[in-house]
C-alpha cells in the first residue's frame, strides 16, 4: 500500500454498491428506511489509518469495523468487475 498513491475505482462500482445494498436491504427491517449508498468520488487517495490512538477496549472494534468496510468493498469492486465483463 505504501507504493500506491491512490485508489481508482472500476467504473461500475457505483452500480454494483447500489445492488449490494438492495440485496442487504432486503433482509433489515423496512422501519429503517435507509437512504442508498453512494460514492462521490471514484479516485480517493491512499492515506495510512492509525489505529493506534484509540483505547485497549475499542481498538478491536474499530479494527473489525475496518476489516469489515474493506471486505465489502473489495466485494463490491470484485462484483463491479464481473458485471463489466
Amino acid at each position: 500500500m505504501a507504493k500506491i498513491r491512490q485508489l481508482t475505482l472500476h467504473p461500475d462500482t457505483s452500480q454494483a454498491i447500489r445492488q449490494s445494498w438492495r440485496n442487504l436491504a432486503r433482509f433489515l427491517p423496512q422501519t429503517l428506511n435507509l437512504p442508498l449508498v453512494t460514492l462521490e468520488e471514484q479516485i480517493y487517495p491512499v492515506t495510512d489509518m492509525e489505529l493506534t490512538h484509540f483505547p485497549n477496549p475499542e481498538a478491536e472494534v474499530y479494527q473489525h469495523l475496518y476489516l469489515l468496510v474493506v471486505r465489502a468493498l473489495r466485494l463490491c469492486d470484485q462484483r463491479s468487475v464481473q458485471l463489466h465483463r
